[in-house]
């Protein structure tokens, strides 16, 4: 009973997902024909998101060990575990920001609107693609605007596990000056499990941490990438293993 329970509700949320992007392409269509309407777009980019976590009774509690509100710009890197992470980023960044992800999101009929306006769509076996990618986020950094980049660069669906890093983010903070801020999900893989498999009987409703680390500044670091990454990598593990050891 509980598996079916399980897939009904997997199901609504997919479905809500598709629905509402249908209802609001007419909109981001509108909102993305001009530079000036960039703003709000991003806007209801972020309602979008908070309305599919609402209805699926996901609950996102942002913690930040430091307030950087009045901050920035920030290259964000997040742990990446589930289709979660990203709507929940929407709600969690206070700034204006822009995605780095991988280039299919672009050539998507829908999503490819919004990855050719404002996110930045990535290729990344491709050296060419990735270094145009990260001069594009360079200039957004030093427009003052936030990027958002998953240094896994794909998604991990193994449990209290952490991918190998890609070393962009950590590289495009060192050459753009700008500090690096570490981000921890715990909770996500849990409530939205095997993304791509809608009937897959696992995930639920329930509370969502977003854990956002102190910045980590590249003059701190003598803007060695490595270290920074490693220290990115610290953190994600330290609050993995207060999550395991919780459960």
């Amino acid at each position: 009973m509980k598996s079916l329970v399980i897939k009904i509700w997997r199901s609504l949320f997919f479905a809500n997902f598709a629905v509402t992007l249908v209802f609001f392409y007419p909109f981001f269509k509108l909102l993305f024909s001009r530079p000036s309407l960039y703003h709000t777009a991003l806007k209801l980019q972020r309602f979008w998101a908070a309305w599919l976590l609402f209805w699926a009774g996901i609950r996102t509690i942002p913690v930040f060990e430091e307030n950087i509100r009045n901050k920035g710009p920030f290259v964000w890197c997040p742990n990446h575990t589930s289709a979660l992470d990203i709507l929940e980023m929407y709600g969690t960044v206070p700034h204006y920001f822009h995605f780095v992800a991988k280039k299919e999101h672009a050539q998507t009929p829908l999503f490819g609107i919004m990855f050719t306006k404002t996110h930045i769509p990535i290729r990344r076996e491709s050296m060419t693609d990735s270094y145009k990618a990260m001069q594009r986020a360079m200039g957004d950094l030093k427009k003052g605007i936030d990027i958002v980049l998953f240094p896994e660069g794909t998604m991990n669906f193994e449990k209290n596990t952490i991918l190998k890093f890609k070393n962009g983010a950590f590289k495009l903070a060192c050459d753009a000056n700008v500090p690096v801020l570490p981000v921890f999900m715990p909770d996500n893989l849990e409530r939205l499990p095997f993304t791509y498999k809608v009937l897959y009987p696992g995930g639920g409703p329930g509370k969502a941490r977003v854990i956002v680390g102190k910045p980590i500044y590249p003059k701190d670091f003598n803007y060695d990438a490595e270290a920074i990454s490693r220290e990115v990598r610290r953190f994600m593990e330290k609050h993995m293993l207060k999550h395991k050891l919780e459960n």
